[in-house]
């Protein structure tokens, strides 16, 4: 009967396993994200130095007329939540700007996309892939310089239509963004809101899907030569093909840290002289004023004392 039950829970297990999805583990890179609103004007909120610095360096595709060994953008970014809404800072170096009007997307920009229900699929359909709560983010750094109409896109086609729907659809309001053209690139700092369905999943502890990249144009064509990652391609999986949830690493949710204690230090001695007991004596009631109010008494207490033995001796 022994031997039954240990083949039984061996086959269970064997079968687990090639059951698993061979993606579901590919999230190998992770960050925190902690709580806090920032105001977003393109300048660093202290805030976001509660989170994990996010390093997007990894080269994913070279195309076009780009090289190996030609310079590409590089960045770090940094991300917050609250209730309502993700925040990210972004810095990137950008030694290539462009100075041409945008005729496309490929340009220089930045993309995200989340997976927070976690589906981390390997199908290669971005509608499939992120379907409910699949979010993409776009944002064209340069695009108000060089005068397209066009500052961002935030949907393509293939995503699923309820991202159209919670994201696109919005008031600008909830849309906040900060550009700052840098020496030597830009910083982009903005507002991600989140539809209802996201909103409620999010607490400390939380973990879902996150990818980001740099589109770099380093020849001012509006084409994109470069890709750079924040993760690295595991397996068959390419960190390129932004349309695949499993391409994501992980960001967890953390609570805001808590406020420092302030201790309050003990008076030190003032001139040799206990703070303390100088304070007790400046507080204390000061000693009644000397009078004779005590020979007053004395004197009653005597006159009281004689008539009564006058009294006694009348009876007598």
């Amino acid at each position: 009967m022994r031997k039954l039950i240990s083949f039984l829970i061996i086959s269970m297990l064997v079968a687990s396993a090639f059951s698993f999805n061979a993606h579901a583990a590919l999230r190998e890179k992770k960050a925190n994200v902690s709580y806090g609103t920032p105001v977003i004007d393109g300048v660093k909120d202290d805030l976001y130095n509660n989170s994990t610095e996010i390093r997007i360096e990894y080269v994913t595709s070279i195309a076009n007329s780009a090289t190996e060994g030609d310079p590409y953008a590089t960045g770090s970014a940094w991300m917050l939540w609250d209730e309502n809404a993700l925040y990210i800072y972004l810095e990137v170096v950008d030694t290539t700007p462009v100075t041409q009007p945008l005729e496309g997307f490929s340009s220089d920009a930045f993309e995200m996309v989340f997976d927070f229900d976690n589906i981390n699929s390997d199908i290669n359909d971005a509608y499939e892939s992120y379907y409910p709560n699949g979010l993409f983010v776009k944002t064209l750094p340069y695009a108000r310089t060089v005068g397209t109409p066009e500052f961002e896109i935030d949907w393509v086609p293939g995503m699923p239509t309820p991202h159209q729907e919670w994201f696109i659809d919005l008031p600008e309001s909830e849309h906040q963004q900060a550009i700052v053209i840098t020496s030597n690139g830009y910083i982009i700092e903005r507002r991600i809101p989140l539809n209802n369905a996201v909103r409620a999943m999010l607490e400390p502890g939380y973990t879902f899907g996150m990818q980001i990249w740099l589109l770099d144009d380093i020849d001012d064509n509006s084409q994109r030569d470069f890709k750079i990652a924040w993760g690295e391609p595991v397996g068959d999986v390419t960190v390129e093909a932004w349309g695949w949830s499993a391409v994501c690493d992980e960001l967890i949710l953390i609570a805001a840290p808590a406020p420092p204690v302030i201790e309050i230090e003990e008076p030190e001695p003032v001139g040799g002289v206990d703070a303390e007991a100088v304070v007790a004596a400046i507080v204390a009631p000061a000693p009644a004023p000397q009078t004779n109010d005590g020979a007053i008494l004395f004197i009653i207490v005597a006159f009281a004392a004689a008539a009564v033995i006058a009294k006694k001796a009348k009876k007598i």
